[in-house]
């Protein structure tokens, strides 16, 4: 068998293939105590291990796995909970953790209900934390964030080679978030028109618009692409610009507002830390970063993994504590880097790395993966070949 719920189908109803066999195996699969469902999914994992050393061109695991169940299995290599991408939305999910905790509640429509009301309470407190209370929790913020790093590079190491690819799955699937009933749409910025004092290019082209046509669009697009090649160094002076009339303007003002990251683009924000000292990130994995210190111009990670499996074990060594020294030096630069940021561009700093997560192609085939895997069976594990591969190591 291959899924975690085939092997517990086998194992509890050996003999049982009608319909209500198999939608009683469901519903208990889906009540299984966490623990008892690892077994499974960790038992599946061993036998699809067992296949692809024969089969290395095989789908990943995470094809044949849910969310859930992928997560629970990364969980067990030590992953850490998520962190959210700023202390306003790590306070909200902070207080819908507390009332999960508080209440007993088993059907999800009401739980959801239970987390929206958890949610518009965290809101109304949050607008009437005054800026001590708003500096407290960015400090908790920044110090759950600090440990997740330290929890995750640990988990980064401990991770077998062949999962690093399911992480990257998993980071590609999206998270269960509560529907907000009767949600809207969300409007455009109310201060519309002090957007251009916020934007670098905005003052750029304000300043030399005697410079451009008279015809305001050919204008702006021939600014456009003159402030495009600007040297880093020019363009920081019309982000820092920006920067002071952002400040300037909201000095004294309670009302809600915007980042100022969200008037700059990925490059200018990154621009902007680097101004305050925001060191090179450093990859969690060791694969990842042999491939960005290799010269030897990998095409993807497969070639990578291969690479690596004709190193010596000293070579792998050698290789793994670079970079934890990298790394360890990298979390020393960015804590230093963070203590000496303004408390105003914290949020912007987190903001700038939910913008670095990119995406990439999934590896797994579209559509349900029992049946592709039916489909696909010279290039993905077979039930019975993964069964007899595995057996025949015990």
């Amino acid at each position: 068998m291959i899924k975690p719920f085939d092997l517990f189908l086998e194992k509890k109803f050996p003999n049982e293939e009608n319909a209500e066999s198999l939608e009683e195996a469901q519903n208990k699969w889906n009540t299984l105590d966490s623990n008892k469902k690892l077994k499974f999914i960790k038992k599946a994992e061993k036998k699809y291990d067992a296949y692809l050393e024969e089969n290395p061109d095989a789908f990943p695991l995470s094809s044949i796995l849910s969310f859930n169940e992928l997560e629970m299995l990364l969980k067990s290599y030590g992953l850490p909970d998520r962190i959210q991408q700023n202390s306003k939305m790590y306070f909200f999910k902070k207080k819908q953790d507390e009332a999960r905790q508080n209440t007993n509640i088993q059907d999800q429509s009401q739980l959801e209900s239970v987390l929206r009301q958890a949610k518009t309470e965290a809101e109304l407190e949050w607008k009437n934390f005054n800026e001590k209370e708003k500096q407290d929790l960015l400090n908790e913020f920044h110090q759950k964030s600090s440990r997740y790093e330290d929890d995750f590079f640990e988990f980064a190491r401990k991770l077998p080679q062949n999962r690093i690819i399911d992480y990257k799955e998993f980071c590609r699937r999206p998270e269960f978030k509560i529907k907000e009933k009767n949600a809207k749409s969300i409007k455009k910025d109310t201060n519309e028109r002090f957007n251009k004092k916020f934007s670098p290019f905005e003052i750029y082209f304000e300043k030399f618009r005697n410079e451009f046509e008279e015809d305001n669009f050919k204008a702006r697009a021939d600014a456009r692409t003159k402030f495009k090649e600007l040297s880093d160094k020019k363009k920081l002076k019309y982000i820092k610009k920006a920067e002071a009339n952002y400040d300037e303007y909201y000095k004294n003002s309670t009302e809600e507002r915007q980042l100022l990251s969200s008037y700059l683009n990925k490059n200018e924000i990154k621009l902007l830390m680097e101004s305050y000292g925001m060191p090179d990130s450093v990859p969690n994995f060791s694969a990842y970063y042999f491939r960005k210190k290799s010269q030897e111009g990998f095409r993807d990670m497969k070639q990578v993994f291969d690479c690596l499996k004709q190193l010596t074990p000293k070579e792998k060594e050698d290789i793994h504590q670079e970079h934890t020294a990298k790394q360890n030096e990298y979390l020393l630069k960015k804590k230093l880097f963070l203590d000496s940021l303004p408390f105003n561009r914290l949020d912007d700093f987190n903001f700038l790395k939910s913008k670095s997560k990119t995406t990439r192609k999934s590896l797994a085939p579209a559509g349900s993966p029992s049946k592709k895997l039916k489909r696909n069976s010279s290039a993905t594990p077979n039930s019975k070949e993964i069964v007899s591969s595995d057996e025949s190591q015990d």
